[in-house]
């Protein structure tokens, strides 16, 4: 049996081709990471809106399970909202839940921000759900529209409708009404 003997320098990769795969790969890195950033944030907002959404949701099925009232109140200078009960007997709110949206769950919407709007009376702070499951807000009259948004970028909207007979819907950022 002959063995093939390889000659010298044939072997292996010139070290001008290892540079050029490094600043391909650099390239490719330097592109990407930028999108992988836009995505990211586009990804944790639409995580905090369903989240919204989704406890807005549970207040009014247990305001119609338990036949009391609940509601949301909404903090917008710190980012929280809040779901009470009211008990019967009187004895004051029952805090349910207390979401942060700027550090819980991981939903890290730091540098974003949330508006709780009714067109009628402006701003609000509070939705009430009655037990039988109808919203209504102390100000004035629904549809109510919780935005989230990005401070960096205002095409990322999403909207979240609440309307008087409890229905919530999560608006994305192509979608033009509720």
């Amino acid at each position: 049996m002959n063995a093939i003997k390889p000659t010298l320098g044939s072997a292996g990769f010139t070290l001008i081709e290892i540079m050029i795969v490094v600043a391909i790969v650099g390239l490719l890195v330097a592109v990407a990471v930028p999108s992988f950033t836009k995505t990211m944030r586009h990804l944790r907002l639409s995580r905090a809106a369903r989240t919204v959404a989704m406890d807005l949701l549970l207040a009014r099925q247990l305001a119609i399970k338990e036949n009391l009232q609940y509601y949301v109140t909404f903090t917008l200078a710190d980012e929280i909202y809040k779901v009470y009960q009211i008990p019967r007997d009187g004895s004051g709110d029952v805090k349910i839940k207390e979401v942060n949206l700027t550090t819980d769950d991981g939903m890290g919407v730091e540098n974003d921000l949330y508006t709780v709007h009714n067109a009628a009376s402006g701003d609000i702070t509070r939705l009430n759900f009655a037990p039988n499951g109808t919203v209504s807000i102390s100000s004035g009259s629904t549809p109510v529209e919780i935005t989230l948004r990005r401070t960096d970028a205002t095409t990322d909207d999403y909207v979240l409708c609440a309307r008087w007979s409890g229905s919530v819907r999560t608006r994305g950022p192509s979608e033009t009404s509720c």
